[in-house]
């Protein structure tokens, strides 16, 4: 006995459609079946829109969003991708009226190709963006390579919307407030931040979000820190302590040198699982390296599983020693009392061009036998990175 397609429930057929979101050619053919697999084809095809590299895309989809309106509230993540100078003065009549448009999405991605700022897009396409970002519905915003805002107000609509979770600021910077500005007052309940931000925006945004008790909910966080933001980073870790999962810190162009402060978690963390660290050192000044790492992991909490650092090496003088590292006090620091829930210690070694082969084989060899209990237990994992093996990594 056969089944007419269009008395099966809505909801089977949604689940029959969605089994194929990734096929963009079948979700296509289905759209043309009948017009009770229309509705989810379209809602998968358009659910993901990247207006990119470029801009190249806005033309023909302004000219489909105008002509099938319903299209509008199927698109629930936007991606505005490489934008270059001068792109927008064919484009942004349209990019501004799509912004208008799209009423439901939930996640947003702006990213600028280097040399481009937010401040040269024209300004009824930085209002139209600002709109975008104040919407209900909005819950991840990431906002990449912008360069510098026009005011904190303008920044407070940025990330106005209250279902935000996910926040990404990626060189961004926050002009210094006047003394008529109004304060960031508005409350968010974040899960996850990266931010790779210069100290003079991280002193605006970071009392903002501790104040409001914004990251009392976080799980992951990402931070780029530096030798001036390393207290921001203590500060962040505190208010977030409560429910923190993961943490990865990068270093851009922070070099650990005898005078770097120290390196630390903020707060008592209770569900800290994974941290995951760049460290850049001189080998000609790497003896405080262990030191730096037994700090940092003398913050974190007893329930950590997963540790992993990559070492970037560098020197100033190739003529100089290479300075051997002490890991007597990693060893004392982490330990299976310390620890108990720990699987996996690595370290990973990214050495200079020009550094000789038997150095790093002398620098692998000093971990293996300074962190001897670890490597007994089968936790640690110590490796080179080899440019000839692996030339696609940087």
């Amino acid at each position: 006995m056969s089944v007419s397609i269009f008395r099966l429930p809505p909801e089977l057929i949604d689940l029959v459609i969605r089994e194929n979101r990734e096929r963009i050619s079948t979700l296509r053919s289905c759209a043309l079946v009948c017009r009770a697999f229309r509705r989810s084809s379209q809602g998968c095809i358009f659910a993901s829109v990247d207006l990119g590299p470029y801009l190249s895309p806005v033309p023909k989809f302004h000219d489909l969003l105008r002509h099938s309106p319903h299209l509008c509230g199927h698109v629930r993540k936007l991606t505005i991708s490489d934008i270059e100078r001068g792109e927008w003065d064919a484009w942004y009549p349209g990019l501004a009226e799509i912004l208008d448009l799209l009423d439901n999405v939930t996640t947003f991605a702006l990213s600028f190709l280097p040399l481009v700022q937010w401040r040269d897009l024209p300004a009824n396409l930085q209002a139209a963006i600002c709109a975008l970002c104040q919407r209900s519905s909005l819950v991840s915003l990431r906002l990449i390579r912008a360069g510098t805002l026009n005011s904190l107000a303008e920044f407070s609509q940025l990330v106005a919307s209250p279902a935000l979770k996910d926040l990404w600021l990626k060189n961004l910077e926050i002009p210094v407030p006047g003394q008529d500005e109004i304060p960031l007052t508005n409350t968010i309940a974040l899960t996850n931040f990266e931010f790779e931000l210069k100290s003079s925006t991280l002193a605006i945004v970071t009392p903002w979000l501790v104040d409001g008790a914004s990251l009392s909910h976080v799980r992951s966080l990402s931070f780029a820190w530096t030798r001036e933001n390393v207290s921001y980073l203590h500060a962040l870790t505190h208010g977030a302590a409560a429910n923190l999962e993961k943490v990865t810190l990068e270093s851009h162009n922070a070099t650990i040198t005898m005078d770097f402060p120290p390196l630390r978690l903020g707060g008592l963390q209770q569900k800290l699982q994974k941290i995951r660290v760049t460290l850049n050192v001189d080998v000609n000044h790497s003896d405080r390296l262990p030191r730096e790492l037994a700090v940092l992991l003398e913050s974190c909490s007893a329930s950590l599983t997963t540790i992993s650092v990559a070492l970037y090496l560098s020197t100033r003088n190739p003529n100089l020693p290479v300075v051997e590292m002490d890991w007597s006090r990693v060893a004392e620091i982490v330990t299976v009392a310390r620890f108990p829930a720990l699987q996996n210690l690595s370290l990973v070694l990214f050495p200079f061009h020009s550094m000789a082969k038997t150095v790093k084989e002398k620098l692998l060899a000093d971990m293996h036998s300074g962190l001897s209990d670890l490597n007994a237990r089968g936790i640690l994992k110590c490796s080179s990175w080899d440019p000839a093996a692996n030339p696609g990594i940087i």
